[in-house]
């Protein structure tokens, strides 16, 4: 088959559109929950390299980042409060867009 790719020449054919449409939803999620865990992961390695550990990041999080203390018990610095707020905040919107699909 000229213009098929491989991978869907050696299967018979090209799938339905109806039924590549219906895979969409799945593939998205697998997308965002990715996403949702690279970004707990990155909130978590900022903290770490203040010496703060956590082992959840609630849905809240960004509301109290101007209450966390480093491992000296100092306030972290408003560049790092800045991104963990801006980074809770893409966490809020990937888990709001898991919930709905």
């Amino acid at each position: 088959m000229r213009g098929v790719p491989l991978a869907l020449a050696d299967v018979g054919g090209l799938v339905g559109a109806e039924a590549e449409d219906a895979r969409h939803p799945h593939r998205e999620r697998e997308v965002l929950v990715a996403d949702r865990t690279a970004l707990r992961s990155r909130i978590k390695s900022l903290l770490a390299t203040q010496g703060v550990r956590l082992k959840s990041i609630a849905s809240n999080f960004g509301e109290g980042v101007a209450g966390i203390r480093d491992a000296r018990g100092e306030p972290l610095g408003p560049c790092l409060q800045g991104r963990l707020v801006r980074e809770a905040e893409r966490l809020a919107v990937v888990e709001a867009q898991i919930e709905r699909i």
